[in-house]
């Protein structure tokens, strides 16, 4: 078998714009075209919000025009009745548009998450467009992997979705900084791979999947939410038309930063396979790039060579190659994933 590491590294040069990718044989990349790779992203970010700039960044919104009506005030009191059937309460993250709230139904008290964009945010047509979208499209899934959505309703000031509660936090957090056992990693990326083969039959490319958008609950089960950028086609199309780079740097496939005409599901792949590197090695393939895009990218110490070989088995070295194809037609689809022969080995 090809040593892991080099292969690792010449999956990380992937989404550098150069036309001739495919052909390039698998190397090992210098620091400077990591660093390259990290600035193509970066111009693709804003600086404030850290999302890229495809409508959905609140920060790239126009002013609001003189006379306009202002933000909505925050919620007051603390606690405030919603249409006599939720309590919203405090915020606890900060999303694209808005705040996401701890909520709960006021008939049955059960705890939920009250996610709540502000009308004022939504200049554009398609911004007031997406989150009809986001709403069709989340309220159509309906798995034990993928967050649920209960309701929605609005008022003059916001829109609220309200959503099933994660109560373990999210995928992000139980990786850390040193990743989670290969037993751990593979139960929670085969549910990952589940939730994935459903979206991707009903012609769903979720667009922004990281470990920050994967929650786990209280059973352990793990959980697919944020569906703000999410996309859907029809049985006649053969993928979505590029209209923009959807995404968090760092997770985004090379097909779209190279701006193919015509992408798929594969986008998703893409990055479920840089979510399992994260969840066995501890860090992120490619390193967030910085608070401004003006500053430069500073990567960490690469894992020495033997230390990172040990930390995964070849299986999950393998699987990890086939999702970070460069090509979308030779990566791995979430149902091939599944029957890889990782899933039936034992660690």
């Amino acid at each position: 078998m090809s040593d892991f590491d080099d292969d690792v590294k010449s999956v990380r040069s992937a989404a550098l714009r150069d036309a001739e990718l495919s052909s390039r044989k698998r190397s090992l990349p210098t620091v400077q075209e990591l660093k390259d790779f990290s600035t193509a992203l970066a111009t693709v970010m804003c600086d404030k919000c850290h999302h890229v700039r495809d409508g959905r960044c609140a920060c790239a919104s126009p002013s609001l025009p003189s006379g306009s009506r202002a933000p909505a005030p925050a919620l007051t009191p603390r606690e405030q009745a919603m249409h006599g059937r939720y309590l919203i309460r405090e915020s606890f993250a900060n999303g694209a548009y808005g705040k996401v709230h701890n909520g709960e139904v006021m008939a049955s008290h059960a705890s939920v998450v009250v996610k709540i964009i502000p009308k004022y945010v939504l200049q554009s047509a398609e911004e007031k467009q997406s989150v009809i979208r986001e709403e069709v499209i989340h309220r159509s899934c309906r798995h034990a992997h993928i967050i649920r959505l209960i309701d929605t309703c609005q008022d003059e000031h916001a829109h609220y979705f309200i959503l099933e509660r994660a109560d373990n936090g999210s995928l992000e957090k139980r990786v850390g900084r040193v990743g989670l056992p290969e037993p751990e990693c593979k139960r929670l990326f085969y549910e990952l791979l589940l939730a994935l083969e459903y979206l991707h039959n009903h012609r769903i490319v979720h667009h922004d999947l990281k470990p920050q958008n994967i929650l786990l609950d209280a059973n352990e089960s793990l959980k697919v939410c944020d569906f703000g950028a999410a996309r859907a086609y029809n049985k006649a199309e053969p993928g979505l038309p590029f209209s923009g780079v959807y995404g968090t740097p760092g997770y985004i496939a090379p097909e779209l930063l190279l701006a193919a005409p015509c992408y798929s599901t594969a986008v998703d792949m893409f990055s479920a396979g840089l979510i399992l590197f994260e969840m066995l090695f501890g860090y992120a393939a490619f390193y967030p790039p910085s608070a401004s895009i003006h500053t430069p990218v500073e990567f960490p110490v690469p894992r020495p060579r033997q230390k990172l070989q040990s930390l995964a088995s070849d299986a999950a070295k393998d699987l990890i190659l086939r999702l970070l194809e460069k090509e979308p037609a030779s990566r791995f689809t979430a149902t091939q994933a599944l029957g890889h022969r990782w899933f039936a080995s034992t660690c």
